[in-house]
């Protein structure tokens, strides 16, 4: 019984040091702060097997008040400890499907592809074409059709029109597969979320359908944090000697 006691007492404690330390901004400050949380879960195990057995209701009344403080700000720290640590094994759960993992593959693929290609931005290219449609329409109504300069300069701006128009096309390619990488990306986070439950919430979540994960996540910690801090009071009482009231002499 000492043995689950102190185990207990030891996982509490670390429970609420790391909670305490993660929650601070500096090292300093995350020391102090973990080592009241420490001391407050301490007197949250330890209370009420230390008054035990005494007498007085004004002692029992203020004890009791100080400890249901000291359990609810433990409850508290091991509630955020449960729900971190499942947040965090739920978010490698999903990083790990593989699902997820071929659509970020094509994803990197794509971006890879993208990332290499050279091209300016569909409105400047919309803009040198439609520069070159302008010098070429301003050529062709001339009378003097037939000289050479003319046809050189039509034909050097229809060159320069074409070759603006495949780099219009490769801008659209760029363009659409952009698209492709926005939706997959939206995908892939529904994929994410879709991988982030359980086991036991797919089976729950049968039972219960309006229940979110979120929701389920949060009473299953509090209820092990619960459990832990009750067994543990429970196991320092049950090892505390009760003291034995004095008995009367009875005058014969």
């Amino acid at each position: 019984l000492f043995i689950m006691a102190a185990m207990l007492t030891f996982c509490s404690l670390y429970m609420v040091g790391i909670t305490a330390f993660e929650r601070s901004s500096t090292k300093s400050e995350g020391f102090i702060i973990a080592g009241v949380a420490i001391c407050v879960a301490f007197s949250a195990h330890l209370l009420p097997a230390l008054v035990k057995g005494r007498q007085g209701i004004h002692v029992y009344s203020l004890i009791s008040i100080i400890w249901i403080a000291c359990v609810s700000a433990t409850l508290y720290s091991h509630t955020l400890f449960f729900v971190t640590t499942q947040n965090e094994r739920a978010d490698i759960r999903s990083e790990n499907s593989p699902e997820v993992k071929n659509i970020q593959d094509l994803i990197d693929q794509k971006q890879k592809w993208i990332d290499e290609q050279k091209t300016r931005s569909l409105n400047d290219i919309n803009i040198s074409i439609a520069n070159e449609t302008i010098r070429i329409e301003q050529l062709i109504p001339r009378d003097c059709n037939s000289c050479k300069t003319i046809k050189s300069k039509i034909s050097s701006y229809q060159a320069r029109k074409a070759a603006f128009e495949d780099e219009k096309k490769i801008a659209e390619n760029i363009e659409e597969e952009k698209n492709k990488v926005m939706q997959m990306q939206e995908q892939i986070m529904t994929k994410k979320d879709d991988k982030r439950t359980d086991a036991v919430f797919e089976k729950m979540s049968k039972i219960f359908p309006n229940m979110s994960y979120e929701a389920f996540n949060l009473s299953s910690s509090v209820v092990n944090a619960l459990l832990l801090e009750i067994l543990a009071t429970l196991f320092w009482w049950l090892l505390s000697p009760t003291k034995k009231k004095p008995v009367e002499k009875i005058n014969s």
